[in-house]
């Protein structure tokens, strides 16, 4: 699996060779190579405080090996742990304003520092901007226009998505500069 991106309760292994598993059952764990215990992040039960996710739905990795949880379902929010699990910040919240969201689905990680979070039931992918504080992102950009959006994979040259409807798979482009640049979803 690709450094970045482990998707709805998967495995995914950032730069380091770390294992990922999850957010299934409200916990995250990460195993380094050659340990025998997981590190743990979350409860176990819902709630809406640093400890604690309610339906989170995707984990991503920064290659400083910060991770990143999509907590979207009923937090509305995407958690900063640092590569030890201890819980940084948060961003987004609520809404259809710049950078909130109505339900994170996704999120990943993409070139110059950028996080690119899905809001599944806002129709639109986010983008946000690493900052040298590791507690903190910039909103970058709103790409909306999509009906029922499932999940991202981004890597060096695109974003993916896949929209439930209609059933499609899109590859937005995007050029690396000063800004970004999104040429339209055909």
């Amino acid at each position: 699996i690709e450094p970045g991106h482990a998707g709805d309760g998967a495995t995914g292994a950032d730069r380091q060779g770390r294992c990922s598993v999850g957010p299934a059952q409200g916990q995250l764990q990460a195993l380094a190579p050659g340990q025998r215990r997981c590190q743990r992040a979350g409860e176990g039960v819902a709630g809406a405080d640093a400890t604690h996710f309610a339906k989170p739905q995707d984990v991503a990795s920064l290659p400083d090996g910060r991770i990143l949880i999509a907590d979207g379902l009923d937090n509305h929010r995407i958690m900063i742990f640092d590569k030890d699990l201890n819980y940084l910040s948060e961003f987004g919240g609520k809404g259809s304003g710049p950078g909130q969201f109505n339900g994170v689905h996704a999120v990943a990680v993409g070139p110059g520092g950028r996080i690119f979070a899905l809001d599944r039931s806002g129709g639109r992918v986010n983008v946000f901007r690493t900052t040298s504080d590791p507690k903190k992102v910039e909103f970058e950009a709103s790409w909306p226009g999509f009906r029922l959006p499932l999940d991202l994979i981004v890597n060096d040259d695109a974003v993916w998505m896949t929209d439930l409807s209609p059933l499609r798979f899109i590859k937005l482009n995007f050029k690396v500069c000063a800004g970004i640049t999104m040429q339209s979803p055909n």
